[in-house]
């Protein structure tokens, strides 16, 4: 509609392309998030990384760009489980530029020409800055989302998963939440938190809205049903409440100050007035961090080392439990050997049994069968006797046939001879009788 301004402009957004960025720790909802806003439009990336145990219902997010994420982190010397500052001078150093590259080719790759698509990676969180180069050298506004959860649950679900010691668990999440929070300040951005996807996700989609100044392009009735049916609360398995968190002694208030700031940020918007204190905590935080360095390690190598122990003791548990079920099926199939046994100990019986009566009935036919042979030797020597008595008679016979057809012969011979005779006279007969008749016929005419 002519004259009609769109949120982009009322924000003073130019870019006819945006890029949702999502920018989470570890295990804090950021996976159904990007889900969610999938649903309410936005494009999802060419190459997803599959769901797998941890995550079943998917992570939704660009395999290529997680790779990528992974050696711009090793090239810093870092990792992706490191909670250390990452290297403040990489961006000035030659890779960089390579990796700007890399980045640009993997977002045409991934998204290709999407005016509106999501793009999520934990990863992302600590190093914020290379991505908003790449969105900002391909023409993207980026609208970002900092999803937060409690620390607490968030340690307790990477114990969980990749057997981290609780604390190392605490120092990667103020890691990821501190840089995410410092580095995109001033950008266009919104707060959120894990209970509020999973609670009130209506409402937090309609206050994105109105934040980032988007208008997401598929919020229906229908829409809201599909996204209903996917963020199910029974996934969460563990929940801690800020009082909880507070009441933790042995939780620093750096951990505690922190989320408390982004639940009230969550809430009620961004207050300014807190940035100091975070502030002060990253700065305390980076200062500590050498100090540190050798307990953290201590802790990663433990929870490593239980880890192993958990896994072994796993592995020979299910392997007893193979060799239990294995005894458990040679128990029964003896118990089944020795029933068929039996049932076959009584069929020996029968067949016993039954060979000696067949025995019987052999030798009883074998007897029948001697006399018989006796009774066909005697009929034999009968048939020969006969034999040789009747083919004196039939060469008799013989004899007498021959001498029949002859006599036979010679009386249709003297037969035929008087036939002839007969029929001379006769014709004779016939031509006197006509002769005679003639002889009248003219008397009578004169």
């Amino acid at each position: 509609m002519a004259g009609l301004m769109t949120k982009n402009e009322l924000y003073g957004n130019n870019k006819d392309r945006s890029v949702v960025f999502v920018l989470g720790m570890h295990r804090s909802g950021t996976s159904a998030l990007s889900r969610m806003l999938n649903l309410l439009g936005c494009d999802l990336p060419k190459t997803l990384m599959p769901g797998t145990q941890a995550n079943p219902h998917g992570y939704w997010e660009s395999e290529a760009i997680m790779e990528i994420n992974d050696a711009i982190l090793h090239s810093g010397g870092s990792e992706w489980i490191d909670w250390l500052p990452f290297n403040p001078d990489w961006r000035n150093s030659p890779v960089y530029r390579t990796f700007l590259k890399k980045g640009q080719a993997a977002l045409r790759d991934e998204y290709g020409s999407s005016s509106l698509f999501v793009m999520k990676d934990p990863r992302c969180a600590r190093i914020a800055p290379f991505w908003l180069d790449v969105f900002d050298q391909e023409g993207l506004s980026p609208l970002i989302i900092i999803p937060v959860r409690n620390v607490l649950e968030v340690a307790s679900s990477l114990t969980k998963r990749n057997g981290f010691h609780r604390d190392y668990g605490c120092l990667l999440w103020l890691r990821h939440v501190l840089d995410a929070e410092f580095d995109t300040r001033g950008k266009n951005r919104a707060f959120t938190t894990y209970d509020e996807l999973l609670h009130n996700w209506g409402a937090l989609a309609r206050r994105l809205q109105d934040k980032l100044g988007i208008y997401w392009p598929s919020l229906s009735a229908s829409t809201g049903r599909k996204i209903s049916d996917f963020l199910n609360p029974d996934d969460r398995h563990s929940t801690q409440s800020l009082e909880d968190l507070l009441a933790d002694l042995t939780i620093s208030n750096w951990f505690k100050d922190t989320y408390a700031i982004m639940l009230r940020w969550a809430a009620d918007g961004e207050a300014p007035v807190d940035y100091d204190a975070l502030d002060t905590i990253r700065y305390e935080f980076n200062a500590a961090c050498p100090a540190f360095i050798g307990i953290a390690q201590a802790l990663m190598h433990e929870s490593q080392h239980s880890r192993e122990i958990e896994h072994n003791l796993h592995h020979k548990g299910a392997r007893i439990c193979e060799l239990e079920e294995t005894i458990a099926t040679y128990v029964n199939q003896e118990a089944d050997l020795n029933h068929k046994l039996h049932i076959s100990q009584g069929n020996e019986r029968e067949y016993i049994a039954e060979v000696n009566e067949l025995k019987e009935k052999l030798s009883a036919s074998e007897s029948t069968v001697n006399q018989n042979i006796e009774s066909i030797a005697c009929l034999q020597n009968k048939i020969s006797s006969t034999e040789v008595e009747n083919l004196s008679k039939i060469e008799i016979l013989n004899d007498i046939v021959i001498e029949t057809q002859k006599q036979i012969d010679q009386l249709r011979s003297d037969r035929d001879k008087e036939i002839l005779i007969l029929s001379s006279s006769v014709k004779d007969y016939i031509h006197k009788l006509e002769l005679d008749t003639s002889k009248n016929r003219w008397r009578l005419t004169a």
